[in-house]
């Protein structure tokens, strides 16, 4: 249809959506169509306007605040029966379109539009309003004459010819099919539309009970919706698909009235026919488009729940419903390096890898990003284990993306169920434990069992414990002296970060400062440590304990090294209590773990210079030693300490050890001990 079709007829239009840019845009679309236009911005000006003028098309968004579209196409109907509602809207479902349509919209426009679209909907709205106005008005027409007495009605034939002949006129030119039949169903009339939508002529049709003829399914629905109208009832729309003879088909809306005689009796029905295959197929693809993945074509997370709900409830007993959760290994860096459109390539293929790999009757959904879902019945843990190393297997395959050979690991959860009353949730969610487990290996499998769930439990429990210790303070900082190897004398100490939890006792800082990293409060703990180390330095200083060379060394977190903010975190707070600061990075003991893990460690050394025993200047790891560079105006330096033992390792083969030990084992532990009594050092040790 073009708009060349539209009526020639200037029309007032009201234009509501509160997006400023598409109401200027439906503006000019429709003041181009030669139309009078009203824009407003909101539900409430909406309602004003209608209350204030008539219009003949209202053209409004659904989704609005206050006032919404629905309002505004409920007032408009109200307030004026022959006004055309087409709604423009972003929300592209099929539950809004048809609660829009149901509430009287004559059309249902998706954004984003084309400007053809929007002028197809406005003509036909014109159009279909135009006719509904003249049909109704044929019918009043129609029913006056019908009320008048049946003897004048014989005596004037030529009236009810002439009206006869305008009701044809005007039947042929609706775009909608018309029937007309008597009080038993025998057709008298069919205008063109009704002969094309219902695939016979008029000579097949009238004389004859037209239902009868009828290949639908949806025949008894028209019948009782025909049965209601000749009984004077008001019929509700039906829907039906309709065989046409040649095997055509095509959705229909009918809708019947009753036509009365002069005595307001039921001489017969007239039975409008609407073509909604459009609509039909619209809201087909709706449908699909809520329920499955629109990259892979897979279904959804939705989708995916209500099938594996559809699977639970169909259990028999002793089977068991196995879900794997799909987790690809390094997905990001593909993203990073290669780009977006290389990881949606990445993607698809892999959905139609895991679609080809899994068996027949699986279910297989994309949950989003790079996490899928594979769920089956039938299947016990040797079965599953042997499912997830085919589909580890057909990952690791190379995969060719933009010229490009890729090669992916795979992390896989697997969780079991033999309950029909087990949620989707909890089945996903067993999965879903079971491959972050899975995921701390790489490229592994692992099935769920209950100390997994008892772990998250765990972590769960303490990242909110966590947060609230730091947020009043519990974390306390306990004092390693570090002496000099050479002559036994104090050469500093170590502040140590120590957590104790109310119920699980003390907590190592292998475990709460990763869980602090993975919460964002690790530079929180950063900070309250910094200060509490530099508070108890000035303490034992101004107590005359230490000697003024002491130096104070805080363990910082890694991510800290990347932080521009770091300099002038430790200027502050050294400057503070009159000391001069530097930056070292160095493996240290708190942080063993994450130097195995290559995650680089670092601590802020605060105090003396490190003199003689510092290296600057390499990048490279050796020994288990991090060597960094200086960057910028502050000053790197890097001890030589020994990441786990009692003394410190040679940098380099051959060179003997140098510089400070720190007090770890039980006999150093003692010396130690003894040294600070010389001292007289005291505070948390």
């Amino acid at each position: 249809m073009t708009t060349d079709a539209c009526p020639a007829a200037l029309a007032d239009v009201l234009v509501v959506d509160d997006d400023n840019s598409a109401g200027l845009l439906i503006e000019r679309i429709v003041a181009r169509m030669g139309h009078r236009c009203v824009r407003v911005t909101s539900g409430e000006d909406a309602v004003e306007q209608l209350a204030a003028g008539r219009f003949a098309v209202v053209i409004t968004d659904i989704n609005m605040p206050g006032v919404s579209g629905l309002q505004v196409l409920r007032a408009a109907r109200e307030n004026d029966p022959d006004v055309a509602v087409v709604v423009v809207s972003g929300v592209g479902d099929p539950g809004t379109a048809e609660s829009a349509l149901s509430n009287g919209a004559f059309g249902y426009v998706v954004k984003p539009f084309g400007v053809m679209e929007l002028q197809i909907a406005v003509c036909n709205a014109l159009r279909r309003r135009e006719l509904e106005i003249e049909l109704r008005r044929s019918l009043r027409g129609l029913e006056f004459e019908v009320d008048r007495r049946t003897d004048e009605l014989r005596v004037a034939t030529l009236d009810a010819q002439l009206q006869e002949h305008r009701f044809r006129s005007l039947a042929q030119a609706s775009p909608l099919g018309i029937v007309y039949a008597d009080a038993v169903g025998v057709l008298e009339y069919c205008n063109s539309n009704a002969e094309v939508l219902l695939g016979r002529n008029r000579g097949q049709l009238e004389g004859r009970r037209w239902l009868d003829e009828l290949d639908s399914a949806g025949r008894c629905e028209l019948a009782a919706s025909i049965s209601t109208a000749a009984a004077g009832g008001s019929a509700e729309p039906c829907e039906y698909l309709l065989t046409r003879p040649g095997g055509s088909e095509v959705w229909l809306r009918s809708r019947t009235a009753p036509v009365l005689d002069g005595d307001s009796l039921t001489e017969g029905v007239v039975v409008l026919f609407e073509d909604i295959g459009d609509r039909r197929d619209l809201e087909q693809k709706l449908r699909y488009q809520a329920s499955h993945d629109h990259l892979t074509g897979l279904p959804n997370p939705r989708e995916f729940r209500i099938q594996v709900s559809a699977q639970l409830s169909e259990l028999a007993s002793g089977q068991i419903l196995a879900a794997l959760m799909v987790d690809l290994d390094q997905f990001k860096l593909v993203n990073d390096t290669y780009g977006h459109e290389a990881g949606d390539q990445l993607i698809i293929e892999v959905g139609q890898r895991l679609s080809r790999c899994v068996p027949t009757g699986s279910t297989v959904a994309r949950l989003g990003g790079d996490e899928f879902v594979v769920a089956l019945t039938g299947l016990d843990r040797n079965e599953a284990l042997d499912l997830g190393e085919r589909i580890r297997h057909e990952l690791r395959r190379p995969i060719f993306v933009s010229g490009i050979e890729l090669s992916l690991g795979a992390s896989i959860g697997i969780g079991f169920t033999s309950d029909p009353q087990t949620t989707p949730s909890t089945l996903l969610r067993k999965a879903d434990v079971a491959m972050h487990h899975a995921k701390n290996r790489r490229d592994a499998i692992e099935v769920f069992d209950s100390t997994m769930a008892q772990n998250v439990a765990r972590r769960l429990t303490l990242s909110s414990d966590l947060r609230r210790a730091v947020a009043q303070g519990e974390l306390t900082v306990h004092y390693q002296p570090v002496f000099d190897a050479v002559n036994q004398e104090l050469a500093g100490f170590e502040a140590l970060a120590r957590w104790t939890h109310d119920r699980w006792g003390a907590i190592g800082p292998d475990e709460f400062i990763p869980l602090a990293a993975s919460i964002g409060i690790v530079h929180q703990i950063d900070c309250q440590i910094l200060t509490s180390a530099l508070t108890q330095l000035a303490s034992w200083l101004a107590d005359k304990q230490i000697a003024p060379d002491v130096f104070m060394s805080v363990n910082m977190s890694a991510s800290q090294l990347s932080n521009a903010a770091l300099p002038d975190l430790v200027d502050d707070r050294s400057g503070r209590f009159g000391r001069a600061g530097h930056i070292s990075s160095r493996p240290v003991q708190e942080h063993r773990r994450l130097v195995a893990q290559q995650v680089e460690p670092d601590a802020v050394v605060l105090g003396r210079q490190m003199g003689p025993h510092a290296v600057r200047g390499t990048k490279r790891v050796e020994s288990g030693v991090l060597f960094t560079e200086p960057v910028g105006e502050v000053d790197f330096a890097v001890p030589l300490w020994d990441v786990g033992g009692v003394t410190e390792q040679p940098v380099r083969k051959h060179e003997q050890p140098i510089g400070a030990q720190r007090a770890q084992s039980t006999n150093v532990g003692r010396v130690a001990r003894n040294l600070c009594a010389w001292h007289g050092v005291s505070g948390s040790q």
